[in-house]
């Protein structure tokens, strides 16, 4: 990594810190194409002020582009950021794998679906930051050859694989349904089903037997930590068919 966006950074502790939130960054957006410094701030556990510190810097030193994103209730200020190429390179230094196609292109971001996409990088942020890992999401999967329909995540927590699956609008019970027979056919993990709609969550828990997950939801199984509680939106948790696993809290 460059000392570029270290410059204004004393001390050599606080550079190494710097330089591991820049990394940290840079891949996790490097999954989710774009984020925005909500998307940031729920990653590292910052401030706001911390936050946009530390994505203006990012610019500053060409890592980041600042982005329009129009009419997205995730993005009240109307901005997102994506890597540069000079942000793209540096992220795919530290991987071990081929990386997936990543477009720097401003006109690459999805505006019709803004608000599911960094409703979901806000959700897989937070996800990262008590421990778990953000394995794949709908973009790094694009353009693989498979049938059927792709997650809109995958995670890790410890050994534990689960997909993600989150409806944003309000759908009628006979498209719920084809989206659950769907992710049933495509893949065996246990999927986890967002929706802030109290209708769909319902008929959710009605139709995969899901529970609704509490609103002070954590990653930590001592729960025990204030600091590893998250509050959630209305949530429905999906177990898996009979023989193909279950999810458990």
């Amino acid at each position: 990594m460059s000392d570029v966006e270290t410059s204004l950074v004393a001390g050599p502790q606080a550079r190494l810190v710097h330089r591991q939130k820049v990394a940290k960054v840079l891949g996790f957006l490097h999954k989710v194409h774009v984020g925005t410094t909500s998307v940031v701030a729920r990653l590292l556990g910052a401030t706001s002020s911390n936050s946009n510190r530390l994505v203006q810097q990012m610019v500053d030193a060409g890592l980041l582009r600042q982005v329009e994103i129009r009419h997205a209730a995730q993005a009240p200020r109307g901005k997102g950021y994506l890597l540069t190429p000079l942000g793209l390179s540096a992220a795919c230094a530290k991987l071990s794998e081929k990386a997936h196609d990543y477009d720097c292109r401003p006109e690459s971001i999805r505006h019709a679906q803004i608000d599911h996409d960094l409703f979901l990088a806000e959700f897989a942020a937070t996800w990262v930051r008590y421990g778990g890992e953000l394995l794949e999401t709908d973009y790094t999967q694009r353009g693989r050859e498979r049938e059927g329909k792709i997650p809109d995540l995958v995670l890790r927590y410890e050994k534990r694989r689960v997909a993600v699956e989150f409806e944003r609008l309000v759908k009628k019970r006979r498209e719920l349904d084809i989206a659950i027979h769907s992710a049933f056919e495509s893949h065996s993990l246990p999927t986890i089903w967002l929706s802030p709609n109290a209708c769909d969550v319902q008929y959710l828990k009605y139709t995969v037997h899901a529970e609704q997950m509490v609103d002070r939801w954590t990653l930590n199984k001592s729960n025990k930590s204030p600091a590893a509680t998250q509050t959630a939106p209305l949530m429905a948790t999906q177990t898996a068919p009979p023989g193909r696993g279950e999810l458990t809290h």
